[in-house]
């Protein structure tokens, strides 16, 4: 008889028997290294065989995962988002009728700036859903850059006011064509001014320059904060990294939507 062992990899997955009962030959050295080069073989073939079964099993679990945490994120935004709308549409009509009433005026500001912020954050969990799953969509269509970023820095203007930080542009070109989302490349100045504003101290500027770079136009956000170090700058597009190293600073999202919206164009 010959019994060799069936491993691969380092894992020992059974044995191969090998008789010749009832016959008279007997085996040599030659067969014995003949067996084991046949069990290296079918070892190899039944590991590779787990494996697959295993990255199948496991795909499957990941893909699960994903449409869980899909259905989760679509039943959560819808079922937030009508009592969020009830509640800032109810903070609208009291504005309306205590309009004279500092106290009670404060406190509803504060009641809509709330639920501005929880939407917000319902979106940018969507988006970076759809990012992290491949369907982010886009509705892209000829538009002029320069009238773009005017309207988008007209619109951000007013919520740097109250910090006392101002807008300075630097639009070195007119009537530039792009092909692109418009409200999404808002969406994208809108979180770069936004990271921007957090860093900066009242009496600073955020300039936003658009220029045209080897037939592409280029937009810079600039602000004068303390800056990123080197050494943290490969983490920057990271989905929560900025809210891990900055408490209280936001959910780390927007760099990492940012990113996502630019690759889809």
């Amino acid at each position: 008889m010959i019994v060799v062992p069936l491993s691969a990899r380092g894992r020992m997955v059974g044995a191969m028997t090998l008789g010749t009962a009832g016959s008279r030959r007997a085996y040599t050295m030659r067969d014995l290294a003949l067996a084991m080069e046949i069990a290296d073989r079918a070892a190899l073939g039944i590991e590779n065989v787990r494996l697959h079964e295993e990255t199948r099993r496991g795909a499957d679990e990941l893909r699960h995962a994903v449409q869980v945490r899909e259905d989760v994120l679509a039943i959560v935004s819808h079922d937030l988002r009508s009592p969020l709308g009830t509640l800032d549409l109810g903070a609208a009509l009291l504005l309306e009728r205590h309009a004279e009433d500092p106290p009670s005026r404060m406190q509803l500001d504060v009641m809509r700036r709330a639920v501005a912020r929880m939407d917000h954050l319902i979106s940018d969990l969507l988006d970076m859903a759809s990012i992290q799953t491949g369907r982010f969509s886009l509705a892209c269509k000829p538009i002029d850059a320069t009238k773009l970023v005017t309207e988008v820095l007209d619109d951000l203007a007013p919520t740097t006011i109250d910090k006392g930080i101002s807008i300075e542009r630097e639009l070195a070109v007119i009537g530039v064509p792009i092909r692109a989302d418009r409200d999404r490349v808002a969406q994208v100045f809108g979180n770069l001014v936004g990271n921007a504003k957090k860093f900066c101290r009242p009496g600073d500027t955020i300039r936003v320059r658009m220029m045209v770079v080897e037939n592409h136009a280029q937009f810079v956000v600039e602000d004068p904060g303390p800056g990123i170090p080197e050494a943290e700058l490969p983490h920057i597009f990271e989905p929560y990294w900025s809210a891990n190293r900055h408490k209280l600073q936001g959910t780390g999202l927007g760099l990492y939507i940012c990113k996502g919206i630019i690759e889809a164009h």
